[in-house]
């Protein structure tokens, strides 16, 4: 306050021949720029904490793994998908070629992954997605069926 009483008495003389203004209209444009201030760092602290918190709400994960039969060769074209609790679908991919798979943006929270290929019995587990998920290997069991005999008859 003392500068303030200090810059109004200096200035009065400057500001009443120069600008043409009473001294308690520029004490009051004085005081609307300190406002001013004072409502953009408030602002600005508001955007940035408004930025942070919709990164955090925002963030999606990958799971990823290897999937491969009991001789540890890979599986390729294997059906994966991931599914709610209440066995909705959120996401799934195909293996490649190596037995490789990627299912990218799932959002934190637990899932049902099912990995399925025919001549194999379908593999399921429940993950915890809370960060980038790699499942390394995979290994999926063959399932037998016994088929009843067949008998031909010629005619």
């Amino acid at each position: 306050m003392l500068i303030f009483v200090v810059f109004y008495f200096n200035c009065k003389v400057f500001i009443d021949k120069i600008y043409g203004l009473p001294i308690n209209i520029f004490c009051l444009k004085i005081l609307n720029l300190q406002t001013l201030l004072t409502c953009m760092v408030v602002k600005s602290l508001s955007l940035i904490f408004l930025l942070c918190s919709i990164v955090t709400f925002g963030q999606e994960f990958t799971v990823s793994g290897k999937i491969s039969d009991k001789e540890n060769s890979p599986i390729a074209y294997a059906n994966v998908i991931i599914n709610t609790n209440d066995s909705l679908i959120v996401s799934g991919a195909i293996t490649n070629e190596d037995g490789t798979f990627s299912v990218k943006n799932i959002k934190k929270g637990n899932y049902i992954l099912i990995i399925s290929y025919l001549g194999f019995e379908t593999y399921k587990k429940s993950i915890l997605v809370d960060s980038d998920l790699n499942l390394t290997d995979i290994a999926l069991t063959e399932s037998t069926e016994e088929l009843k005999g067949v008998t031909v008859i010629a005619k």
